[in-house]
């Protein structure tokens, strides 16, 4: 999120407003898929609770969640008709996280310098 606020603030018009619901989703918004983990292993840990063999059950459940979020996942991205991975994922993103639309909504004008400095950082990763 750092990355996308140098961006907003460098080539985006300042509102106050804006940068105040910026730097205040830069602490929250990471919060919430870690207390939605949270939830998750309480359930584990609980449910499991009640069977003689703990550990083992606690590792089934955990096994069985990461098996649902895995073909939750692939059947997202067999259902998308787009063809362009980017959209597909933007998609995705956007309706599985909320929050992600504040970020997305605000359109940047790019600049061939932006585009050349973004092609440039993707060869450096490979």
């Amino acid at each position: 999120m750092l990355p996308g606020g140098i961006v907003w603030v460098l080539n985006g018009s300042l509102n106050i407003l804006e940068i105040i619901l910026y730097l205040t989703s830069i602490i929250f918004v990471p919060l919430i898929p870690m207390c939605i983990a949270t939830c998750m292993g309480i359930i584990i840990v609980v449910t499991s609770s009640f069977f003689k063999r703990k550990n083992v059950i606690a590792l089934f459940f955990s096994f069985g969640i990461l098996g649902i979020i895995g073909y939750l996942a692939v059947s997202a991205m067999k259902s998308s008709s787009g063809t362009d991975i980017g959209i597909i994922l933007s998609k995705q993103i956007t309706r599985l996280y909320p929050l992600s639309k504040l970020f997305m909504n605000h359109v940047f004008p790019m600049t061939i310098g932006d585009k050349i400095f973004i092609m440039d950082q993707k060869k450096d990763r490979r």
